[in-house]
């Protein structure tokens, strides 16, 4: 076994949304001189900015920020794409003596790069997943069950998203989701992982939220999805089932009135952060994990931060 002062280091900045990933990652970026590779499968896709919250070039000012704002948002990027070309962009850093700062909340980003993890036996069939996302739940639950039981016993069946990949993943490589990787939490990647996980209390959490919902409303957001209806009208695409993206569509086609639709993006969102703390505490096999309670503050947490990564 290689010793973990021999391996080189990346480093991690997680946890559910609102809880302060980009600032404090960029504090670290700039402290250190390291370069953030973005881990959100959200913030990846151009014209998606405000119900994303996207930082802004005068934020990532004096820091260089990838996987960020590069994929047209009609197009598919698969989690073995971002696996690929990250683990590619590590290793370039490292060859230039530069430390990665992975930052974001995409749990299976985050486990891509973490573990040694095989995605390469399912791509992807977007008429295909087109005709799933016309079914409704009851009939893509059946599907599942009869497919992949295991996956249908443990999924949240209110994801559809998830549902929708689980059945494409059996559809494309024949082999059911449950069996694609095999115990892959114990077979960490080669590095000095060093993982913080951002969280505090629940209520201050969806108290962000809902005000993070209150701030985007007032900086635009309804302008950008309606925008983004008329540059692609078809609403099947990924972007248009993103929290806050499919809540908004929903108002502007006439479903759901402009308040439901706010409370509606709260709620989801709000859920969205459960299911996140729930993933970031099932992460197994890393020695260097700290959980940091954002309540401290900025600059305490920076300290802290910096006191992990030395």
């Amino acid at each position: 076994m290689v010793h973990e002062n021999s391996l080189k280091k990346i480093i991690y900045i997680t946890g559910p949304t609102a809880s302060g990933k980009t600032d404090l990652a960029i504090e670290l970026c700039k402290n250190i001189g390291g370069e953030i590779i973005g881990a959100d499968s959200m913030q990846i896709y151009k014209y998606i900015s405000i119900g994303t919250a996207k930082p802004t070039k005068e934020e990532t000012k004096g820091c260089k920020y990838h996987f960020i704002d590069f994929v047209e948002p009609d197009s598919i990027y698969t989690v073995n794409q971002f696996k690929d070309e990250a683990l590619q962009k590590i290793e370039e850093l490292h060859s230039k003596g530069i430390t990665p700062i992975v930052c974001g909340g995409t749990g299976l980003y985050i486990n891509s790069l973490l573990y040694k993890m095989d995605f390469s036996s399912a791509s992807y069939d977007l008429n295909f997943r087109k005709s799933l996302e016309g079914m409704d739940k009851k009939q893509l639950l059946s599907m599942l069950k009869e497919l992949d039981e295991k996956t249908y016993n443990n999924i949240d069946k209110d994801n559809k998203r998830r549902v929708v990949r689980a059945i494409e993943i059996c559809h494309l490589s024949g082999i059911p989701k449950s069996l694609q990787v095999v115990d892959y939490k114990e077979h960490p990647r080669d590095f000095d992982h060093r993982v913080i996980i951002l969280n505090t209390e629940r209520k201050v959490i969806y108290d962000r939220i809902n005000k993070r919902v209150d701030i985007m409303m007032s900086m635009g957001f309804e302008d950008e999805v309606k925008m983004l209806m008329k540059k692609y009208p078809d609403t099947s695409y990924p972007i248009f089932k993103f929290i806050g993206y499919k809540e908004m569509v929903d108002y502007i086609s006439g479903n759901v009135g402009k308040e439901e639709a706010v409370e509606n993006m709260k709620r989801n969102t709000r859920r969205f952060a459960k299911r996140q703390i729930t993933w970031f505490k099932g992460i197994k096999g890393i020695e260097n994990l700290y959980w940091l309670d954002t309540a401290k503050g900025k600059d305490s947490l920076l300290k802290k931060t910096l006191e992990i990564c030395s």
